[in-house]
């Protein structure tokens, strides 16, 4: 992979079938700049064997080639920002129109902490405000002025039809670069292990239900539900779901990557190795240590991803009839 300092190392214990983030970032990464490169490997420390993780890039200023804030007094430059949980948050946007009020939770990725002052906070609240106020009025197109509408689109639709569960609610990034190179922001894809029909609350592992619409309006996936009420937004949402079809979200394409991961980790043995240090899967067939926060009880590693793939077609189909 290319060089860096900052890396992830991640366990995969929520997805037992431990391909579901791979599943969203191979099938996106046509469709979006910097989606994280992955490898999977195993873990061995002081000779205990702890099982299959992922090694993942982390989003930095370098790999989404934004430019370096030379002049610490600009506050329009570049910034990588976290949606946070509000406990982690480094930093607060609080957004209040005279109809609405929100709380938008960042950890600062870009520029360093230190040089996150006052007048860079007031900054970025005082863009939050009038992006928010601009995507709300939906009698204007003025919100084309603040975001990148193609960045958010496909950040909207390849969140969707994995049906992640984190989605417009947390662990997503946003950014932009400095305002004389461009003034928008955009999206960026993070943490989709928690999706692929995943989810034991009502409703977060149907194949037909909108996650965006499931979160409140007055956090950010507000953005998107009043995106959609642009018709110029909606229509461009429906135009890209004919290309993503045409192309990379093919019901081929997915079931090649899906069968490209599946073999990988099975004929290396990886599964097998793991299962013997985790127990999740008996000799008998039954259900071994299970993640919380699941819908399914698979009774092999096999079954597991054929829920996967039975769960996208009826995924496909439902997005298919919505945005024809």
């Amino acid at each position: 992979m290319r060089k860096d300092k900052k890396w992830a190392l991640l366990a995969q214990h929520i997805d037992r079938s431990m391909i579901r983030e791979a599943i969203a970032y191979e099938l996106s990464r046509p469709y979006f700049d910097g989606v994280p490169q992955i490898r999977f490997c195993e873990v061995i420390l002081n000779d205990i064997y702890y099982g299959v993780y992922v090694l993942s890039e982390q989003p930095t200023r370098k790999r989404l080639h934004l430019t370096k804030t030379k002049n610490t007094a600009d506050a329009s430059g570049s910034y990588l920002l976290y949606f946070s949980r509000p406990q982690e948050a480094d930093f607060t946007a609080d957004v209040k129109l005279p109809s609405f009020e929100a709380h938008y939770p960042f950890q600062i990725k870009y520029p360093d902490e230190e040089d996150m002052d006052e007048s860079r906070q007031r900054w970025l609240t005082t863009r939050f405000t009038d992006m928010v106020a601009a995507i709300n009025d939906t009698t204007s197109e003025s919100y084309r002025e603040y975001i990148d509408e193609q960045s958010f689109i496909d950040f909207q639709l390849t969140n969707e039809f994995a049906h992640n569960t984190d989605a417009f609610f947390c662990s997503a990034y946003i950014y932009k670069d400095a305002d004389d190179v461009d003034s928008t922001f955009k999206m960026h894809l993070w943490d989709m292990d928690h999706a692929f029909g995943m989810g034991n609350e009502p409703g977060y592992s149907y194949h037909n239900t909108w996650v965006y619409s499931k979160r409140s309006v007055f956090g950010f996936a507000g953005w998107w539900i009043n995106l959609m009420k642009h018709p110029s937004y909606s229509e461009g949402l429906h135009d890209r779901w004919q290309e993503y079809r045409q192309g990379g979200y093919s019901d081929e394409h997915i079931e090649f990557v899906i069968d490209s991961l599946y073999n990988m980790l099975v004929g290396s043995g990886a599964i097998k190795r793991n299962n013997r240090a985790w127990k999740l899967w008996d000799e008998k067939g039954t259900h071994g240590n299970y993640p919380p926060h699941v819908k399914y009880l698979s009774d092999s590693y096999e079954d597991e991803v054929q829920y996967i793939k039975d769960w996208a077609k009826l995924r496909l189909q439902w997005m298919d009839e919505q945005l024809k």
